[in-house]
């Protein structure tokens, strides 16, 4: 199944939209996100991960916080994944400006 491209930043209707199956995968400069939420705790703390993955590359980032709701934990495991691949891709251009 291929992800569909990337949801516009803080697209609350994207999320919303796809909340309720608790997992939303979306492409983000080539790299494909899946995203997931694992559980609630009584407290009201939400725990989600993100697997980001592009060639050989593969990262999982995981989440245990406390939100409103489904919605504002998928935007925020949504930009966490966002800028881990903007980490990547700029040490990666750094990487080859210092090579060459």
């Amino acid at each position: 199944m291929s992800a569909p491209s990337e949801p516009p930043a803080a697209d609350v209707a994207f999320f919303a939209a796809h909340a309720e199956d608790g997992e939303i995968r979306f492409s983000y400069k080539g790299w494909q996100v899946q995203l997931q939420l694992d559980g609630h705790t009584p407290e009201g703390c939400v725990t989600g991960h993100a697997e980001v993955r592009a060639g050989s590359f593969a990262c999982r980032l995981v989440m245990a916080s406390h939100h409103h709701d489904d919605v504002g934990a998928l935007e925020a495991l949504a930009q966490k994944a966002r800028e881990l691949i903007e980490d990547r891709e700029t040490l990666a251009a750094e990487s080859l400006r210092i090579s060459i």
